[in-house]
């Protein structure tokens, strides 16, 4: 039958992969945009004054989905033109699309969200590492939890 296993077959168990305090911290490269290219990221009130509801734009360099946001945002209306015509979908003039988002960031207030981000998952990922005992084998913390003997008096 399609849906049984013969007596001969064996199935190999898949070991777990050992767990460290790196694996609840997000894989993110840029944690400024948290790799998508626009920014919404708790410490931008310490960087910019007077947000005005619109996102902003990742403007780290070497941030490809920011990339593709400044791209869009300095394209020339004929090259918007352009575009609509290979994909499809409605064209917006320069204007129109500019006003949708917030250049106001620097690549150096980007870099100072992205390693104050970081420091807070890193700090965060190693108190959750601490509380669960990664690292400490079985038997160790079999012996902490364990009731302890005490000696009868004689």
């Amino acid at each position: 039958m399609s849906g049984e296993f013969d007596e001969g077959e064996k199935l190999i168990a898949i070991p777990a992969p050992s767990r460290c305090d790196r694996d609840v911290r997000p894989q993110w490269k840029f944690f400024c945009c948290c790799d998508g290219g626009l920014v919404d990221n708790p410490y931008l009130s310490q960087l910019v004054s007077g947000k005005n509801g619109k996102p902003f734009i990742c403007q780290r360099l070497d941030c490809k989905a920011g990339e593709k946001y400044r791209n869009a945002y300095f394209a020339t209306d004929a090259q918007r033109q352009d575009y609509t015509q290979k994909h499809g979908g409605e064209v917006m003039t320069q204007q129109e699309y500019q006003a949708q988002w917030d250049i106001r960031l620097t690549a150096a207030h980007c870099e100072q969200m992205h390693l104050w981000h970081k420091q807070y998952w890193d700090t965060w990922a190693a108190q959750r590492a601490k509380r669960l005992n990664y690292g400490q084998s079985i038997s160790h913390l079999t012996q902490q939890l364990s009731m302890p003997i005490k000696k009868e008096r004689r």
